[in-house]
């Protein structure tokens, strides 16, 4: 992340958390995305507070913590 917020799609993997880190749409609804940027046009505050969030979402969402995540599961085997 590079500390801004994210406007998705429900599609994806749910990393995202609605206006928490950024804001998830419908899949190809046009107007929704249209009022995601816009919210963040109209509130400049959200866009520190939820790029802040999605940093720090991101830090514990790397192939790194995956892998101990991973690595405990065996070790527990």
């Amino acid at each position: 992340s590079c500390g801004l917020p994210c406007i998705v799609s429900k599609g994806g993997i749910g990393i995202i958390i609605d206006h928490i880190d950024g804001i998830v749409n419908e899949d190809e609804n046009v107007d929704q995305i249209v009022s995601s940027i816009m919210h963040f046009y109209n509130n400049r505050s959200e866009i520190h507070r939820m790029g802040l969030n999605a940093y720090r979402n991101i830090q514990s969402n790397t192939w790194n913590s995956y892998a101990h995540g991973i690595s405990k599961i065996y070790q527990k085997l």
